[in-house]
């Protein structure tokens, strides 16, 4: 990363240019781009597949003769999860982004309608938090997994106490050990 002082201000303030290697990437990803580490998108590890994999699995089990609403969107979810694993790709870690507010928020995971940028995926989970906190963990990478797949799902990102309506729908599908966690 290149710093320089672009201009001294009153009362000894310093302003700061910081430039960023350019991405690898072709296209913009991530709002109006991204950071250059949100940008080396991977395929998920085996164990990572294998975990998305297990609960897709677990919700059509679990929901394969259930006739609620919620049953029949968990269904899906869980359908949709296995039929499009090959467009999950991971990002090192998390990225920010304007909230409704806008503040900045940090960002878990995305899901696009139409693949970005050739090869990129449509799903994208964050495996870290930051460079000193490289690891969320599985079951943080497949709450993120079952709350962008929602959205593939055309559950819609309008916010109500927080939560937008594919997190509401992922929390809703989850375990019952974690719904009851609280995570």
């Amino acid at each position: 990363m290149n710093r320089r002082v672009l201009q001294v201000l009153p009362v000894g303030a310093v302003l700061l240019v910081t430039a960023a290697a350019p991405s690898r990437a072709t296209g913009p990803l991530h709002g109006s781009g991204c950071a250059p580490s949100a940008c080396e998108l991977e395929p998920p590890t085996p164990e990572e597949v294998h975990a998305i994999v297990a609960e897709a699995d677990r919700l059509v089990a679990r929901y394969a003769m259930d006739t609620t609403s919620i049953g029949r969107q968990c269904l899906a979810l869980g359908t949709t999860m296995r039929a499009r694993i090959d467009e999950v790709r991971m990002l090192p870690v998390m990225w920010r982004a304007p909230d409704t507010e806008g503040s900045l928020a940090a960002v878990t995971g995305d899901a696009h309608r139409v693949e970005p940028v050739p090869g990129a995926g449509r799903v994208h989970i964050a495996r870290g938090f930051d460079s000193l906190n490289p690891e969320r963990g599985i079951p943080a990478i497949v709450e993120t997994a079952r709350h962008e797949f929602a959205h593939l799902n055309g559950m819609g990102r309008r916010e109500m106490w927080g939560l937008d309506d594919g997190a509401r729908l992922a929390a809703a599908c989850a375990p019952p050990e974690e719904r009851e966690a609280g995570r």
